[in-house]
Parts: structure tokens; sequence; C-alpha cells
């Protein structure tokens, strides 16, 4: 009996700690979605710095960006209908922060950078970025990792002035 109780605890505590392992994507859709991170990261330093002219000009870009991945992607939907509801609803986001200004556009581009951080979360990308979330607006996003690792502190794109946000 003590056999099987032990046994039970090492099989779930295995699985629990286990770390979750990420989609690994054919290599022509992977270059899109690097490239669609690094425009994302584009924007979040214009978030940052509060830049309005230039964060409306990227959304759109973004959002280009977004349709060129979800083109490419449809030759791998039967494989990962997830990697194209997640690019939908990115596109979905953007296109309605595109069309407001204000706490209207922060909501909807806090609910793409979600999605973004679950693309990054689930499937392999060739880049390293760190996953921030400030609790007093629950916001997630991310930022591309430095080497100097102190400039690696949280920028919140969403309320820059404060400095609310650790690592995921």
């Amino acid at each position: 009996m003590l056999k099987w109780i032990v046994c039970l605890y090492l099989m779930t505590s295995s699985t629990v700690f286990a770390e979750k392992s990420k989609i690994s994507l054919n290599p022509i859709i992977a270059k899109e979605l690097l490239e669609l991170f690094d425009s994302t990261n584009t924007l979040h330093k214009f978030l940052f710095e509060k830049k309005d002219p230039q964060i409306k000009s990227q959304i759109s870009q973004v959002s280009k960006r977004v349709e060129k991945v979800i083109s490419v992607s449809k030759v791998e939907e039967q494989k990962g209908p997830h990697l194209n509801r997640i690019l939908n609803t990115i596109h979905k986001e953007l296109n309605l922060a595109q069309s407001v200004s204000g706490e209207d556009r922060i909501r909807f581009l806090q609910n793409a950078y979600k999605q973004f951080v679950m693309l990054y979360q689930s499937y392999e990308i060739n880049k390293k970025y760190n996953v921030f979330f400030c609790n007093m607006d629950r916001s997630v996003w991310i930022q591309e990792e430095t080497k100097d690792k102190k400039k690696n502190i949280p920028k919140n794109p969403f309320q820059p002035e404060s400095h609310c946000g650790r690592k995921v």
C-alpha cells in the first residue's frame, strides 16, 4: 500500500513540476512570427514613450504583419488551428484599437498583448523575450530581453509612469 502511495506521489509531482514544452513550427511560420514579435517590440517602445502618432502607425504595421502570418499559417491550419485563432484574435483587437483612442485603445491593446503573450508562451520563438505582469491594471506584455540584465526592468506600455510589473 505504501509503495502505491509513493508511486502515485512521484507520478503526480513529476507532471506538476515538469517544464512545459513549446510547440515547434515550420521555419517559414517561425520566421514570420519572429518578424511579428520584432514589430510588436517597436509598438511596445512607442507605447512606453507615449508617442501617439507613431503608435497608430505601428498598430497598422503590426496588424499587417499579423495578416501576413495568418496567410502563411493557413497551410498549417489542420496541424495547428490554435495558432490561427490567436492570430485572428490579435488582428481583431488591433483593428479595434486603430479605430478608437484613449482608454478604449489601451483596453484593446491590452487584449492584443494578452494574445501575444499566449503566442510567445505556446510556440517556439527564436528570440528571448521577457513576459511581465502588472497587478495594478492586470496587464501582461512582452519585452525584448537585453544582454544587460540591469536594463531588463519592466516597462509597462499601458501605464509607463507607474513602473508596475514583475517578470512572469
